[in-house]
């Protein structure tokens, strides 16, 4: 398959000379679906938990939400949801707590170069479950599409950990939808440390007094290009949204951010709040974000904002002072700005591992 479309469009397009209402690939990306071998799934098993490789059985009946559109693209979610090489779809019954992660790893490598999954979380009424996606890879020529749609039942609470640090020359295309019932809660914390291309499309749907939280946190180095869409549409009275970025960039790296708050008519007394920020690590990076809010009620919050700027020379000279190198003073102070999203990984083990990539890729930075 050929995928051609522009990625990641804006809900409400601005001016087409800014360029920022969506990606256009710079050139066609072929892609050769071919079986996944590899194991990706752990979990401890438990009553009223169910987890399936390669979901055969839909969950359609059980459902009974409408498909709204989502993702990077169509034709990138028509590939996963129909193509797909790999996914997992996990089912909580009601009021069933699971204590320990889901965990889902995916490599990529040469012998399975391309990585197509399509993935399906349902949480029932008063549940509470916490899976983990991991995306790596040791290949050239690494590709990544997949799909995930979240279903929170009303008290549902679903936490989603994805963990991104394919290799630098990978293409990685995520496409996330969330269905927020009534007083559910949807956790999303995602790292994007890799790839020359990354293209990331969160969409959720909230109903009366659902909860979104999105804490996320990228680093783009070299020549790679993030760009990044969130779209919290607030339709239940009381819902709440927050949408909370913090990344870096060094040497040639591009990042476009697109965050949109919609309150919808009927959605009173709800708020939603996004906030991005970004350390440029070299003057050659390049950084745009497109905070949007709209409004169809009045009784609403919203807040929305972004910054961008260089490290503080003065603390970095204060680190490097006491002995620390630039750019192990550099790393400490990238680490210190990811510190709320890395506060959010379930364990040590995630948040190390996170460091490490980190630091590695610091290192392959010359100017630091």
């Amino acid at each position: 398959m050929v995928i051609t479309e522009q990625l990641n469009e804006l809900p409400v397009k601005t001016y087409r000379w800014l360029k920022v209402n969506g990606l256009t690939l710079p050139e066609p990306l072929e892609l050769t679906v071919q079986p996944y071998p590899k194991a990706y799934l752990t979990f401890t098993p438990m009553a009223g938990l169910t987890v399936q490789a390669m979901p055969e059985v839909h969950l359609k009946d059980r459902l009974g939400v409408d498909h709204a559109a989502y993702g990077a693209s169509p034709e990138l979610v028509s590939l996963s949801e129909t193509q797909h090489n790999a996914g997992v779809q996990v089912h909580a019954g009601r009021g069933v707590k699971c204590p320990d992660p889901i965990v889902v790893s995916y490599q990529c490598s040469s012998d399975s170069p391309v990585v197509v999954d399509h993935n399906v979380i349902y949480g029932e009424e008063g549940s509470s479950l916490t899976v983990i996606f991991q995306y790596t890879g040791d290949g050239s020529s690494a590709v990544h599409n997949g799909t995930l749609k979240v279903y929170a039942q009303p008290g549902a609470e679903i936490n989603v950990i994805r963990i991104q640090h394919m290799p630098d020359d990978a293409h990685h295309f995520d496409s996330i939808a969330a269905f927020v019932g009534e007083g559910a809660q949807v956790n999303f914390v995602h790292v994007e440390l890799g790839g020359a291309l990354s293209a990331v499309n969160y969409k959720a749907e909230l109903q009366a007094r659902g909860a979104l939280d999105i804490s996320g946190a990228y680093f783009g180095g070299g020549k790679g290009r993030l760009d990044l869409n969130y779209l919290a549409e607030h339709y239940g009275e009381g819902s709440s949204s927050q949408i909370l970025i913090h990344g870096a960039l060094q040497g040639e790296a591009k990042k476009i951010f697109r965050g949109t708050i919609d309150l919808k008519r009927g959605a009173r007394g709800s708020k939603g709040r996004e906030l991005e920020s970004v350390l440029l690590l070299d003057e050659r990076a390049r950084s745009i974000a497109v905070p949007l809010l709209l409004a169809g009620e009045d009784d609403v919050e919203g807040e929305h904002a972004a910054s961008a700027g260089k490290v503080d020379a003065k603390k970095l000279h204060y680190l490097m002072a006491r002995g620390l190198s630039e750019r192990q003073a550099t790393q400490l102070l990238v680490e210190a700005a990811f510190q709320p999203v890395l506060d959010r990984l379930p364990s040590d083990a995630w948040r190390a591992l996170v460091r490490q990539e980190l630091g590695w890729r610091l290192s392959q930075c010359p100017s630091t």
